[in-house]
């Protein structure tokens, strides 16, 4: 993330935000399935009332996980 310039800060937020999934979830982000993280991200949006920020926070997290460092899931 460093090398495509993000801050410091947003490296931090999205990390946290992936360890808060798992933390949730009880398993490790590469186990959950596409229908695991499409329940998670409504629960949290619907259910918990996260900000717009943080569902932006988390969403983006997400994405650029499994765009950037587990290719395998989202193709």
């Amino acid at each position: 993330m460093e090398v495509k310039r993000y801050s410091d800060n947003t490296i931090a937020i999205y990390c946290s935000f992936i360890k808060k999934v798992e933390g949730d979830l009880n398993q490790p982000i590469i186990e959950l399935s596409e229908t695991d993280l499409h329940s998670y991200v409504y629960n949290q949006i619907h259910n918990k009332k996260v900000s717009r920020s943080a569902q932006k926070q988390l969403v983006n997290a997400l994405r650029l996980y499994f765009l950037e460092v587990d290719t395998t899931v989202l193709k």
